[in-house]
């Protein structure tokens, strides 16, 4: 398994998260398409609590043992 690549990829991923976020209004990171959608600060929030709570660990995982089984993710409804 490259690590290097999967570390660069996820860095790029940072990158292009900022590039594409820091030049929003706050009028548009709370617009909402409709009630029942997300907001962009809602998405980014997902996101960010999806990998401290949950992607984090995972990938971890796949370094210390790309056999082992990922453990089971549970949203909320």
């Amino acid at each position: 398994m490259n690590y290097s690549l999967i570390i660069q990829n996820l860095e790029t991923n940072a990158s292009s998260f900022k590039s594409l976020l820091e030049n929003i209004s706050d009028e548009l990171a709370y617009w909402k398409p409709s009630l029942e959608k997300w907001s962009l600060l809602e998405i980014v929030n997902h996101l960010c609590d999806e990998e401290r709570e949950d992607f984090r660990q995972q990938i971890m995982n796949v370094f210390e043992d790309p056999k082992k089984e990922w453990a089971p993710i549970a949203p909320a409804d």
